[in-house]
């Protein structure tokens, strides 16, 4: 999965990379008590084995304004919207490509393009909290 996440085999040699319970520690201390804001973030937090409570989670992914309305999907998923891809809202919202085809994303232009989606209607959204 180079392609997807941009890391290598290389990345996880043992003298470059760390254990799994080293990674989560560090995630979950530097998340404790912060707003999280990302993209599709309950991939994130499943594959983690972690938990951030609701009200302190900003997923683009999921804020309705961002989301597609999809008749056809009412019936089948039970819901008219449906999310829509970080590359599509960047290019649509922001103005930019981010996930080039043929190229390895990167996790940190996926962060910081997540990031600047929130920043772009971040009085809006905290309002609707």
């Amino acid at each position: 999965r180079t392609h997807v996440s941009g890391i290598t085999k290389a990345n996880l040699a043992p003298e470059k990379s760390m254990t799994f319970p080293e990674c989560r520690s560090i995630v979950f201390a530097l998340l404790s008590g912060r707003v999280l804001v990302g993209h599709a973030i309950e991939n994130d937090l499943r594959v983690l084995k972690l938990q951030h409570p609701l009200c302190d989670i900003r997923d683009t992914a999921t804020y309705l304004p961002f989301m597609r309305v999809d008749m056809a999907s009412r019936d089948k998923y039970g819901s008219a919207m449906q999310r829509r891809k970080l590359r599509d809202l960047v290019h649509d919202k922001l103005g930019y490509e981010i996930q080039r085809v043929g190229h390895p994303h990167s996790s940190v232009q996926d962060a910081c393009a997540a990031l600047k989606l929130y920043k772009s209607v971040r009085k809006e959204w905290e309002t609707l909290l």
